[in-house]
């Protein structure tokens, strides 16, 4: 990431919040991926995980997927998609407040 924006370039910030979002980042993993649509209504798609910018080519950060469960089995949550987890497990919180 870098200069004043949250995200890589202007282009990137600019496809994750605009309203159709072509470009998916879930915050409490550290992921980034392209929305793909699979039919001709486009109500339906799936995500495409990215690993670089599709704007301007910079290497993304590492996603936190791994990490955010060993974190939270640490804390005895063994299946922490089904359980009630702490509130900052729920957003980017946990990796900022352990610098990730």
């Amino acid at each position: 990431m870098c200069c004043k924006n949250k995200f890589c370039c202007e282009q990137m910030q600019f496809h994750i919040y605009e309203k159709e979002k072509i470009i998916y980042y879930g915050t409490n993993f550290r992921e980034y991926a392209i929305k793909v649509t699979i039919n001709k209504n486009n109500d339906s798609f799936v995500l495409q995980d990215i690993k670089f910018c599709p704007f301007c080519g910079k290497k993304l950060p590492k996603d936190l997927r791994d990490e955010w469960f060993e974190e939270l089995k640490k804390l005895d949550f063994d299946d922490p998609l089904q359980q009630n987890i702490p509130e900052e497990f729920k957003d980017d919180t946990w990796w900022k407040n352990r610098k990730l």
